[in-house]
């Protein structure tokens, strides 16, 4: 994604608990901190991952893939005959759109169930819990939003595990509530 949300899923963390974080890192026009190798690294796989969704060619150029194949192989097999599958899709938070979104790795849509299921591959070395987590909430309730699903799966692809949580409807409109 070429530009970044003011108040970005990844950071979510941070400006739930603390809103005055968005406004003065924008006026303290910090510069973009630099990427990492490990960062670098992500980037690529994601790029291999998006490449193999969408059945094109995947750069050679990336080395180790196989949590990046095992994530494919994950989406696919989520797949349903009626579902559709979107991939590096951008989604806007409900009622803040132009200042809450982010680009969501995998997103299915099963209308025939009314099931959204999103899919965050994740290729650090930090474990990450699906389960409460602000990012993937964010784009769970943006693509339930979006594609006016009836219910909601938020997973974590990491180190060839699939972490889901089937977000109770309760808790949907509970967080929409807190980002307000």
């Amino acid at each position: 994604m070429s530009d970044h949300a003011p108040y970005s899923p990844s950071a979510a963390y941070r400006w739930l608990a603390c809103p005055g974080s968005v406004p003065l890192t924008i006026a303290t026009e910090l510069p973009p901190e630099p990427s990492s190798p490990a960062a670098a690294k992500g980037t690529e796989l994601h790029a291999y991952a998006e490449a193999l969704l969408r059945r094109k060619p995947a750069p050679s150029s990336v080395h180790e893939t196989r949590t990046a194949d095992i994530y494919v192989e994950q989406v696919r097999e989520l797949m349903s005959p009626t579902s559709h599958l979107y991939i590096e899709d951008r989604l806007e938070f409900p009622g803040f759109e132009g200042k809450v979104y982010g680009t969501a790795d995998a997103v299915i849509h099963d209308p025939a169930t009314g099931h959204v299921t999103v899919i965050d591959y994740k290729s650090g070395r930090n474990p990450v819990d699906p389960v409460e987590n602000p990012q993937l909430l964010i784009y769970g309730i943006s693509a339930f939003h979006k594609l006016r699903a009836s219910s909601l799966t938020v997973s974590i692809s990491q180190d060839s595990q699939l972490l889901p949580w089937l977000v109770p409807t309760g808790r949907i409109f509970d967080f929409i509530a807190e980002v307000e």
